[in-house]
């Protein structure tokens, strides 16, 4: 609840200064097998309208890389480390600002005392330029000088405790938290001081994780990710669930892909303004990144000609 979490505080506004809008949004977050989980509704302030200088400074906060997480699965695989998957309930809202920053009541909750008054926010909210970093650093704060934890040098999201041959490592990726270890009771200490410190859902093993399906075998030494509902739902979305065109992979070299199929006449250009060729060129990529890097080289070759793609692309 916003008004428990002390989120803000109703005030005049002050002079020169004008408050920003915000609104609800709505959301159905899926399970593993890609279907609705719960329904979710949170205020996000639009913070598109803030100034630098103003309502914000510094932005910059990191995640966990797509390589470190593989990294980590890996390792649990080959240890046969356990596995944890821990999620920040409304994160941002645990992070304290320090600029000064004015919001409009939300509509429909207006102050039916105060209609004209203005939301001073003590709290960084969603859509908040700043609202990312201001969770970061509360939460490595937390991690490193409270839970003695030593952040990694190659990855500022990797967290890594040892005690002997005990070891805990921590990927943090905004607010989903991946944790695998061979040390039951730490994390279960390490739990409770998150629940004390900030409210956090835990999922236990993880199942679903950044949009990737996690499945481990009996043994545990083997880790299996994958991007299943996403592909399905792309296929939905580009309707191409009935393709007849198939690529080899890898990619065959020398395959005819230049600039000879771009559009060269203006009806060209005007078919090719109706088909979301980035759009879907930036999934692919994603795809890549994550959990397909087999199609790797023939994104990038499809890269390319994104200012001027072709049928034939």
């Amino acid at each position: 609840n916003l008004t428990d979490r002390d989120t803000w505080v109703l005030t005049d506004l002050s002079n020169g200064r004008k408050p920003i809008g915000c609104r609800c949004v709505f959301a159905a977050p899926a399970n593993n097998q890609g279907n609705i989980r719960k329904f979710k509704a949170r205020l996000v302030i639009q913070g598109f309208s803030q100034r630098a200088g103003i309502d914000y400074d510094e932005t910059f906060a990191p995640v966990a890389r797509q390589e470190s997480l593989r990294i980590v699965f890996a390792l649990a695989a080959e240890k046969n480390l356990q596995m944890r998957q821990v999620d920040g309930v409304s994160a941002y809202l645990n992070g304290r600002l320090q600029e000064e920053i004015f919001m409009k009541q939300p509509p429909g909750f207006v102050d039916k005392e105060r209609p004209h008054a203005v939301c001073r926010l003590q709290k960084a909210l969603y859509g908040l330029r700043q609202a990312s970093r201001v969770w970061n650093v509360t939460f490595n704060r937390f991690l490193v000088d409270e839970a003695g934890f030593t952040r990694t040098k190659s990855d500022p999201c990797i967290y890594i405790k040892t005690n002997g041959d005990k070891v805990i490592i921590l990927a943090l990726f905004v607010d989903d938290q991946l944790i695998v270890h061979n040390d039951s009771k730490s994390i279960s200490d390490l739990i409770n001081d998150m629940n004390k410190r900030f409210e956090i859902s835990d999922l236990g093993n993880p199942e679903r994780i950044l949009g990737m399906r996690v499945r481990r075998n009996d043994n545990g030494d083997s880790i299996w990710i994958d991007q299943t509902a996403y592909i399905e739902e792309l296929s939905k979305t580009f309707n191409i669930n009935d393709s007849k065109d198939r690529f080899q992979l890898p990619f065959t070299s020398g395959a005819d892909t230049t600039h000879t199929y771009s559009p060269t006449t203006p009806e060209e250009c005007r078919l090719m303004d109706d088909i979301p060729y980035a759009k879907l060129v930036v999934s692919l990529l994603w795809m890549a990144t994550r959990t397909r890097p087999d199609i790797s080289q023939v994104v990038g070759v499809l890269c390319r000609y994104m200012q001027k793609p072709g049928l034939g692309h």
